[in-house]
């Protein structure tokens, strides 16, 4: 085999034209599997300022969905005493007694922390422990929720488990700005 090579490349132009063609291709090889590298490292910081978003837009909906349950507890607690209705029993004009009420609420921030939970751990390792605390505050607001025997009982409850949750969703939304700044570098 060797000797075919050196019967055809046997002149010196010849083996100037293959040494320059072997040069060629290696260059070339060189461009594209940097290309390739610089593509996929571009394309994969582009996911991960989406999973940023999508964990930032998550969070923020967290907070404003447990704010929103809150009022509408409190608002539906308000007209209760206001119409010297016990709190257990059902709200005026209604047929559906208080825990029916933002029943949903629970659901969709128990939804929307699965999302965040998911994302974190798929995406962000850094920041599963403050995620995993901000669902867990959650759970045990919900909890009481569930085994409250009276609205009031819950409220109580609910007055320093929100403060927690809320300054553990603003400790997370530092990490994910420190995530998102290293993301952008």
């Amino acid at each position: 085999m060797i000797n075919f090579f050196a019967e055809i490349f046997e002149a010196t132009g010849d083996q100037a034209r293959l040494v320059t063609t072997l040069i060629a291709a290696v260059i070339a090889v060189v461009v594209v599997l940097a290309n390739q590298w610089f593509n996929s490292r571009r394309a994969r910081k582009e996911k991960i300022i989406e999973k940023i978003e999508e964990a930032f837009s998550i969070t923020l909906s967290i907070q404003e969905k447990a704010q929103a349950q809150h009022t509408k507890i409190v608002t539906d607690f308000d007209e209760i005493q206001q119409n010297a209705f016990d709190a257990v029993n059902r709200l005026p004009g209604s047929s559906l007694e208080y825990k029916d009420v933002p029943h949903e609420y629970h659901l969709e921030i128990i939804r929307a922390g699965r999302n965040l939970v998911m994302l974190s751990q798929l995406y962000f390792p850094s920041i599963e422990g403050n995620v995993a605390k901000a669902m867990g505050q959650y759970q045990e607001i919900y909890s009481s929720y569930v085994s409250a025997e009276k609205l009031d009982e819950y409220l109580d409850f609910y007055k320093g488990a929100s403060k927690e949750l809320h300054v553990s969703l603003d400790k997370l939304y530092e990490e994910l700005s420190s995530v998102m700044k290293r993301a952008m570098h």
